[in-house]
């Protein structure tokens, strides 16, 4: 197969990685052979952006923008796919939009949601169960006898440390192999210090000193305790914002112009709890 390398010309502009600072974006000023000259306009882009969030205390307003994940279900779904799916299903609830339809008079069709709090609650649920378990399977083994009488909640036929869920979107069988190791993986202390004394400036940022404890009085904290904590900050931030949703559906798997697949995107709305009589 033919490559073609990309053209750069004097006067073309670029995008250049700088270790210390990040992007920066500049102009290409000579130009011999492979090699070319690039006179940046000072315009140090990752820089700016990130001293510019959340770096006035005193600022009355913000701008903020989060991109939520969309409803995950693979091949092999493990606890990433499980955290996403909850964290998901948490937020469509703060964002659903056709109150505001409503308010603003706009012609709008009633679309049903489905809370399926009973799900947020077996999730919840889960998220609860002790880290001390000596197995993944004894884990899932747990699971089921905790609640094998729920509708929700399924056990595969054919493996001990798979079981399944009944989201809105449909089943999804999660793999639970690895979720104790997921969810005791920490980041140690020791590499957080040393990360922190790089010389690149950007990397130094990423991790802050960790604060000096006893081994007394430090105490482990699983993943997901993590998780539900800053999930339940992000609810309460976005509970005390006005947050303005953008439903994005893509059309095609294809990403070409004129083709709408229909399966494709109603799946998606399902996915997304939104579903016309």
């Amino acid at each position: 197969m033919e490559t073609h390398q990309p053209i750069i010309t004097i006067g073309s502009h670029v995008w250049v990685q700088d270790p210390t600072v990040g992007w920066i974006d500049g102009k290409v000023v000579k130009v011999a052979g492979t090699k070319a000259t690039i006179k940046s306009n000072g315009k140090k882009i990752v820089k700016k952006i990130n001293n510019s969030i959340g770096e006035d205390p005193e600022a009355s307003n913000i701008i903020g923008v989060l991109d939520i994940y969309s409803f995950k279900n693979f091949k092999i779904n493990s606890f990433e796919q499980f955290c996403i799916n909850y964290t998901n299903k948490k937020l469509q609830i703060i964002l659903m939009t056709q109150n505001v339809y409503a308010k603003e008079n706009i012609d709008w069709e009633n679309i049903n949601t489905t809370q399926n709090d009973d799900v947020l609650i077996l999730i919840e649920k889960l998220l609860t169960l002790r880290n001390d378990f000596s197995s993944c399977q004894r884990f899932v083994e747990k699971m089921h006898q905790t609640w094998k009488s729920l509708n929700r909640f399924k056990k595969p036929k054919l493996s001990l440390t798979d079981f399944t869920i009944n989201h809105y979107a449909g089943d999804v069988t999660y793999q639970a192999d690895e979720f104790l190791n997921k969810n005791n993986d920490r980041v140690v202390a020791e590499h957080m210090d040393l990360l922190n004394t790089s010389e690149c400036p950007f990397v130094a940022n990423l991790f802050p000193p960790s604060p000096r404890e006893s081994s007394k009085q430090s105490k482990f904290i699983s993943l997901r305790t993590l998780f539900k904590n800053e999930l339940q900050g992000l609810m309460q931030f976005l509970n005390s914002s006005a947050p303005h949703y953008i439903r994005c559906v893509k059309p095609n798997t294809d990403l070409k112009p004129g083709n709408f697949e229909k399966f494709n995107v109603l799946n998606q709305l399902r996915c997304g709890d939104c579903e016309e009589d």
